[in-house]
């Protein structure tokens, strides 16, 4: 097998550009809302899935339970998150926004503008495209699957 490694090489340094990118365009949104980059992640994931519990943000947001935890205890008392009785389980605690969050502060769009500012410059088909690019590199990090016999 001849694996191309400068190119896979050069793929895996693009990504991490990105990731630094997007991340302190995150780290400089957060901070014009009092927060930090976690807990705007998380913030956002509640925002998307109202009474979500902590084990389904740590799965989406690649947290460990423990740091999860820590982020939601912080905006638990600042009233940005509150925690309400899961409706499909009593060991499970449902996340939704607080009221500190309430006021219109925070917004998805912004959230999402702020952290990919150069949208605006795309048409749809560039979009398009760089979703179907996203996906086909998203794939090449699924680990393999097991060989059955």
């Amino acid at each position: 097998m001849d694996v191309p490694i400068a190119q896979l090489d050069s793929l895996f340094d693009a990504f991490l550009a990105v990731q630094s990118r997007i991340n302190s365009n995150l780290e400089t949104h957060a901070a014009s809302l009092g927060l930090n980059a976690s807990q705007l992640v998380v913030v956002r994931d509640v925002l998307d899935h109202p009474g979500t519990t902590l084990k389904d943000v740590c799965r989406r947001c690649g947290l460990k339970k423990s740091a999860a935890s820590r982020l939601v205890d912080a905006l638990t008392a600042q009233n940005m998150i509150v925690r309400k009785v899961c409706p499909t389980s009593r060991r499970a605690v449902a996340l939704e926004l607080g009221p500190a969050l309430g006021d219109g502060k925070f917004c998805r769009v912004t959230a999402l503008t702020k952290a990919l500012p150069g949208w605006s410059t795309m048409t749809t088909q560039d979009l398009d495209a760089l979703h179907r690019g996203l996906t086909a590199f998203f794939r090449l990090a699924e680990p393999p699957r097991a060989l059955q016999g």
